[in-house]
């Protein structure tokens, strides 16, 4: 990164060496690339190969899954639906606090130790529940507005339900969540300023269209509410912007397999010097 690349750069004189001694580099951007390059590696060995998290593996069911998620937790499907997933401390308050009373919300907290601390502020149906919390589940008979998916492993069920899709652990200095998933199932989604650990994917998917970067969590959730072509454009547009980063793994897969050929020669060589 480049706050850790600050760091190597003064240590230049005592880590070259072991950067030296790379086999090769399989980078992110061409800024990794010339960061790696900087300490010592080779250039020869650096190739730009792209992050593997653009090809995260999505549930193979995850439409279904979403369906049941909501039936199960009683979301009305004809009511905006705002998903906030991997959300930290501090954002579900400001999350449910300035939430428009038309729309509704589901958040998935990050830290399944933070449940209980996310049940507290306020009347949620809770995923933990079981099957039926249902519209009366804030104990006085009136539509549940709030739903907390305290369980593992519904994230991406989740995510696919959204009309608009939050990107937690963005507001509160923590560096922010991967935006492919949304891009993938091609829901606009929304991440806050402090997104330092997916930078480079926030600017390809910002600069796509299919991701917008907001000062707070609400002030581009309620716009793309109610403008349905906007949102219609951030949706297709995140498929797209996924596609063309296709092929991340294979091209990691294929440094490491070339890697190891070199690797093979150059002992076959040795060896057979040896021998002579």
């Amino acid at each position: 990164s480049e706050a850790s690349f600050a760091g190597y750069r003064r240590a230049r004189p005592f880590v070259s060496p072991s950067f030296r001694r790379l086999a090769a580099v399989g980078a992110q951007t061409e800024d990794y690339a010339k960061r790696f390059s900087a300490l010592g590696v080779p250039a020869e060995r650096i190739r730009v190969a792209d992050s593997l998290k653009w090809e995260v593996a999505l549930p193979a069911a995850v439409h279904a899954d979403a369906e049941r998620l909501a039936a199960e937790m009683g979301v009305d499907r004809n009511r905006p639906l705002v998903v906030a997933v991997s959300t930290g401390p501090g954002e579900e308050r400001a999350l449910v606090e300035g939430r428009p009373e038309s729309v509704q919300l589901m958040v998935v907290p990050r830290k399944p130790e933070r449940f209980e601390e996310v049940a507290a502020l306020g009347p949620w149906v809770r995923r933990s529940t079981g099957p039926g919390g249902g519209s009366a589940a804030n104990g006085e008979g009136e539509p549940a507005d709030l739903f907390l998916v305290d369980t593992m492993g519904e994230a991406e069920a989740a995510t696919a339900l959204g009309d608009v899709v939050v990107l937690g652990r963005s507001w509160n200095g923590l560096g922010g969540s991967n935006p492919v998933p949304p891009a993938m199932l091609g829901r606009p989604a929304v991440i806050g300023p402090d997104h330092q650990n997916f930078g480079e994917m926030v600017d390809a998917l910002v600069g796509a269209g299919a991701l917008a970067v907001a000062s707070d969590p609400w002030s581009d959730v309620v716009p793309l509410l109610s403008d349905p072509d906007a949102a219609a454009r951030m949706s297709a547009a995140g498929p797209a912007a996924v596609r063309a980063h296709a092929g991340a793994t294979d091209r990691n897969v294929a440094l490491v397999r070339d890697a190891l050929e070199a690797a093979r020669e150059r002992k076959s060589s040795e060896e057979q010097r040896l021998r002579r």
